[in-house]
């Protein structure tokens, strides 16, 4: 799991107050961890990552999400980062 914009997650304290996008059971997890979970449709996650609306997101299985670009840089890349 990578934020794009955002300091690479090394400790679960890196998790406190990240914004991320994230769904069901794990979502709950998330939130005990001080993740701020958010849920945007599917075709609005890269905006939201490159306009700051989340931080980070699972998508899918981690093969899923790289090949969709989700993880590092790229398109995911915020314009003010």
């Amino acid at each position: 799991m990578q934020a794009p914009a955002v300091a690479e997650i090394k400790t679960l304290d890196d998790l406190k107050g990240l914004k991320m996008r994230f769904f069901g059971l794990g979502a709950n997890v998330m939130q005990k961890l001080g993740v701020s979970t958010q849920l945007p449709q599917a075709g609005e996650i890269f905006q939201a990552l490159q306009l700051g609306t989340i931080d980070a997101t699972e998508f899918s299985m981690p093969v899923m999400d790289l090949t969709l670009g989700f993880q590092g840089h790229g398109a995911a890349q915020r314009d003010d980062a």
